[in-house]
């Protein structure tokens, strides 16, 4: 489990209509010059991914968590489907969580992306991962939901099929 929350990372997300919407605007002649002007807000590379799901709850919370999931070579879908499955579900009973969605990469067979909408950062705030011993570690001041063994044990078996990748921020929405 990584965190890119270093200050220097930043994610756009647009929500198109449908994939179909977003192909049909890079054929615009405009479309170029669009870019290009992104491209002046930003100091490294950009990396445009595609995902189908509906991200609306998950955005409108006052902070969102964003996870990209790459499965290890040797799981199954199956077991991916299981697992995440069990992990969306527990979290969607948890009052400070507001939805967790997620899918595929148009892009990257076995990459995931879910967005998980919170109450506040800080439901997560001084979490740390053991790369040793493989679990979730919470100061013992801080409270909150990473602090149950229940959540650590669902994390511990997500782990187990894949890598994961994590930030957290106060998404900023602006009109279409």
């Amino acid at each position: 489990m990584a965190s890119k929350e270093d200050g220097r990372t930043g994610y756009l997300i647009i929500i198109w209509e449908s994939y179909e919407h977003h192909m049909k605007l890079k054929k615009d002649p405009a479309y170029p010059e669009m870019i290009k002007s992104l491209g002046l807000a930003v100091s490294g590379p950009i990396d445009v991914q595609h995902v189908d799901f509906d991200a609306t709850k998950a955005l409108d919370a006052p902070a969102t968590e964003i996870s990209v999931i790459t499965l290890k070579a040797d799981t199954s879908l199956e077991d991916f489907h299981a697992k995440s499955t069990a992990v969306r579900e527990h979290l969607n009973n948890e009052p400070s969580c507001h939805a967790m969605v997620g899918g595929e990469s148009r892009e990257n067979k076995g990459t995931y992306f879910s967005l998980t909408g919170w109450d506040n950062i800080q439901v997560f705030a001084g979490r740390t991962y053991d790369l040793v011993e493989r679990n979730l570690v919470a100061p013992k001041s801080h409270i909150d939901l990473t602090a149950k063994d229940e959540f650590k044990e669902f994390v511990k078996n997500f782990l187990e099929i894949a890598d994961i990748d994590v930030a957290h921020s106060n998404m900023v929405k602006y009109p279409a």
